[in-house]
């Protein structure tokens, strides 16, 4: 029996040196140890999950994209037995911001509840400044306990990127542009809060459409909105139809 343990082991570092890095994608379990790693999100949440590792968060996603700043969650998932009381995690910087200005804060302790196999992370930024011309990047690390490890395998680390504006929403699509809205502009998420109080898709439901779009149009042409440095007048019209 030993022998055969001993061989299993000896494979099993042979493959991990043949795959290399591919292996660090992958999170191996040690069945005695329990653990946690960066899930997936949840899409409820004003966030955009690029991959496993890397998000993108904008403050004008938020239903109040105009606070003063934000608690963001970050979704960890536990790997190992579920217990039946709170276990604490951690997280720290394990990246700075790029930009100075960027003023964050992490929010401790984290607690995995009783019975519960997924958490959040959190961590509070300010909607500064230099935030509202360009995206920043924070890198966070989960840190293990006496309760959780932290799971090493390529999941320890979660990387997001934090703006202070309007991201393009995922319904404003190429079909959107062509036939309804026109091209994405941040300006055209700022008169949407004005005129509609909101920036979810003013295009459903389907009966409310025209009326959407007439009030967003009277508003630019009655105020004169012009885009930033030029001097074309901002329509929510299809790009397809914006010259007939």
């Amino acid at each position: 029996m030993k022998t055969n343990i001993k061989g299993f082991i000896i494979v099993l570092s042979v493959l991990a040196l043949i795959f290399g890095c591919e292996n660090e994608k992958v999170p191996l379990y040690d069945s005695a140890i329990d653990g946690v790693y960066f899930g997936t999100t949840n899409a409820a949440s004003p966030i955009v999950v690029i991959n496993n590792d890397t998000s993108r968060f904008a403050f004008g996603a938020l239903p109040n994209p105009n606070v003063e700043s934000h608690i963001f969650t970050i979704p960890v998932s536990l790997m190992g037995t579920i217990a039946d009381h709170d276990r604490e995690f951690r997280i720290e910087i394990y990246k700075e911001p790029t930009n100075p200005g960027t003023r964050y804060e992490i929010i401790q302790p984290s607690v995995l509840k009783a019975g519960a196999t997924s958490a959040v992370a959190e961590i509070r930024v300010w909607k500064t400044s230099n935030l509202m011309s360009q995206r920043d990047v924070i890198t966070l690390r989960l840190v293990g306990t006496k309760d959780l490890t932290a799971i090493k395998a390529g999941f320890m680390t979660h990387c997001f990127t934090i703006y202070g504006g309007f991201d393009r929403p995922e319904w404003w699509t190429d079909s959107v542009i062509d036939n309804t809205m026109g091209r994405f502009h941040e300006i055209k998420m700022e008169i949407m809060l004005i005129v509609l109080g909101s920036t979810n898709n003013p295009l459903t439901p389907s009966n409310q459409q025209p009326v959407n779009l007439r009030a967003l149009n009277d508003y630019c042409e009655e105020n004169n909105i012009k885009y930033p440095g030029t001097d074309e007048l901002v329509r929510f019209v299809g790009e397809r139809f914006i010259n007939i």
